[in-house]
């Protein structure tokens, strides 16, 4: 197991959104301030490899996240077997507007989560592989409760959302990860310090959390950790 974390000057949060999730990300940069010393931190970015025995193999995987302001990123590739896993979360001012994918070999779902004029209603998007995207209106209070986003679906559209597609389900869950690498001395810096928690967080945004509890997430749900501040 291996971490490592490295500081950087701001980026533009528009630039770091439209890249993030078409190419395997490199974003460790050195810090470099003006020569008078007034350069200011305001980012950092980590990496993280583990290495562990699930019960349905080997699972090797890498991280990357990114944090700027209210601003997180995480991106995370990994090898189960054979299969070639990715999983990615970007979100944007403490959770207002949720990115998110996860891909298994060739097929990919894509979820977007955002707020709305409604003060307890989100709002989420999600499309599988090429196919055409599907919007749905999630009650935030029964969500919260359930933790299930199928059953906080408004409008009488539960039975149109598909959260796997094409996907097969994940031969693990958050628990069996979270077991075999939730002590891990590397994870808990790639986490800034915070254990995993198995009970749902009250920390988080809406459109985390339901990233979170989405099949095919289970990855990021162990890396995936509030802001603090």
């Amino acid at each position: 197991m291996s971490f490592e974390r490295r500081d950087f000057i701001t980026i533009g949060a528009s630039s770091l959104f439209g890249s993030l999730f078409h190419a395997r990300p490199g974003f460790a940069q050195a810090s470099q301030g003006s020569a008078s010393g007034g350069g200011q931190l305001r980012g950092g970015s980590g990496s993280l490899y583990l290495e562990g025995r699930l019960r349905a193999g080997t699972l090797k995987l890498e991280a990357q996240d990114f944090v700027e302001g209210a601003d997180r990123a995480v991106i995370i590739h990994a090898t189960l077997n054979s299969a070639k896993l990715y999983q990615a979360m970007f979100s944007q001012d403490h959770g207002r507007a949720v990115f998110a994918q996860v891909r298994e070999d060739e097929h990919r779902t894509t979820l977007v989560l955002s707020d709305t004029d409604a003060p307890k209603i989100a709002r989420l998007t999600v499309w599988h592989d090429r196919e055409a995207p599907e919007s749905f209106r999630i009650d935030i209070e029964r969500f919260l409760k359930t933790r299930n986003l199928k059953d906080s679906v408004l409008d009488s559209k539960a039975a149109a959302l598909n959260l796997l597609g094409k996907r097969k389900a994940p031969p693990f869950t958050a628990d069996e990860i979270e077991d075999v690498f939730g002590s891990d001395p590397a994870l808990l810096q790639f986490r800034r310090g915070r254990k995993p928690i198995r009970m749902p967080s009250t920390e988080l945004s809406v459109g985390c959390e339901a990233v979170k509890y989405t099949p095919g997430f289970e990855l990021l749900h162990l890396m995936w950790e509030p802001i603090i501040f």
